[in-house]
């Protein structure tokens, strides 16, 4: 049964994640949703040393921690070494395709057809 993130997944905002071994990765930033469903599907990530460096790691067989914190069921250095997408900026066809492909997914088939994402604005 996949994670609840909410509609909006405006709950993962700034939250810690934390790589399949338990190692942290970052704090997540964006949160992409589908087009299709309006779900959260995709969330940045903040990485590298001063956090200057956004990286796009998949929600799908994540769970949040009873503190909070997010699990994504991905190790830390292929969250780093996901494709980079321009901040700010929705999730293309091209782009999810590329993300899928790095992290061995396989589109759902009801979401191949509105292949794109939008993501919601990080709080400042």
């Amino acid at each position: 049964m996949a994670a609840d993130y909410g509609r909006a997944g405006s709950g993962l905002t700034g939250v810690t994640a934390y790589d399949a071994d338990g190692e942290e990765v970052g704090t997540v930033g964006r949160v992409h949703l589908n087009d299709v469903s309006g779900r959260p599907e995709w969330v940045t990530v903040r990485t590298g040393l001063f956090g200057t460096e956004e990286s796009i790691v998949p929600l799908a067989g994540s769970r949040r921690s009873t503190s909070g914190d997010l699990h994504v069921r991905f190790e830390k250095d292929t969250v780093r070494q996901a494709p980079r997408v321009n901040p700010g900026d929705s999730l293309g066809a091209v782009d999810e395709q590329r993300l899928y492909a790095h992290y061995n997914l396989t589109r759902p088939p009801t979401e191949a057809a509105h292949a794109s994402t939008t993501p919601t604005p990080a709080p400042h």
